[in-house]
């Protein structure tokens, strides 16, 4: 495989078409018919001799000889922002970008953000995937994934957007039936609703003037859908730990009840993860930026409220 320099401009497509997923929506973020770019790819891999895409109807996928071309095919592409930097002319935001949030983040907050994303970047387009489960930013597919937890390892860089803590909530009618509810240590005699994407094995810790208290809380109601779950604990199934941003607003109402208000969780900094395995796209910079201006905007506003 001999990459010369008139391969450049089909390279730099052929990267294009990988972090956008679709030949459609690379042709539209090149100026280029569909058939046009199809037609480059597919000169490209018949001028080195291999194939570089796998076709159907559904999804593209990459060969091995894909994926040791797409790495120096981005760098082709950076090389060129960073020219376009060096001349003041940057990469305007653009594309398909593919979102994964906690279930227990405040989805009324995290909409208008997007919204407000999407008004200001009309050529931009958004999916959005809400689960608790831990995902591998190599292989899961996703520009941005958002956690409220400390980011670990190498495979990402992660942006702080915001704090908040883990809340023990029940339903007023739960509670007045419960057995009385004072220590961490008597949430053993208690219904407990379980997020089935964190581990099976779950310890519920809470402190109070510098002392930490773990308790293993037992549960006969789990799901993976958090809206599930809250409407269980709505509903007085049980007592349910989440981010006090999921469930303030029934808290405010009076739906839900702190039950254990006087002990608190250690700070949770909510963090926008990006993969490395493709360099940032001005997309993705600008919507992790744009998230961190409306998470800091929403925390001001909720210090000033209490």
């Amino acid at each position: 495989m001999h990459v010369s320099l008139e391969d450049l401009p089909a390279l730099a497509l052929f990267a294009r078409v990988v972090q956008l997923r679709s030949f459609t929506a690379a042709a539209a973020a090149s100026g280029l018919a569909k058939a046009a770019v199809s037609q480059r790819i597919s000169r490209l891999e018949q001028r080195l001799g291999v194939q570089l895409l796998r076709r159907s109807t559904r999804q593209l996928s990459l060969t091995e000889s894909g994926v040791r071309l797409f790495e120096h095919a981005c760098t082709l592409l950076d090389v060129a922002r960073a020219a376009e930097g060096a001349l003041g002319l940057g990469e305007a935001p653009w594309g398909r970008l593919r979102l994964n949030a906690p279930g227990t983040i405040h989805r009324g907050q995290l909409a208008r953000a997007l919204l407000s994303f999407l008004d200001q970047h009309p050529t931009v387009a958004l999916s959005v995937t809400l689960d608790d489960r831990l995902i591998d930013l190599v292989t899961g597919d996703f520009d941005v994934v958002l956690r409220a937890t400390e980011a670990q390892g190498r495979t990402s860089v992660a942006r702080k957007l915001g704090t908040d803590r883990i809340v023990v909530v029940g339903a007023p009618s739960y509670l007045a039936a419960a057995p009385t509810l004072r220590h961490p240590s008597d949430l053993v005699q208690h219904a407990c609703l379980r997020n089935a994407s964190l581990p099976e094995r779950v310890e519920w810790r809470l402190g109070k003037r510098g002392q930490r208290f773990s308790v293993a809380v037992r549960s006969r109601f789990e799901s993976a859908d958090f809206e599930l779950l809250r409407s269980a604990a709505l509903a007085g199934m049980g007592l349910l730990v989440t981010l006090s941003m999921a469930v303030e607003e029934d808290i405010a109402a009076g739906r839900l009840r702190e039950a254990l208000p006087d002990f608190e969780s250690e700070p949770l900094i909510i963090y926008a993860l990006l993969a490395e395995r493709i360099p940032a796209r001005a997309a993705a910079r600008a919507l992790v930026q744009h998230l961190a201006s409306s998470f800091r905007r929403a925390e001001r506003r909720s210090r000033s409220a209490t």
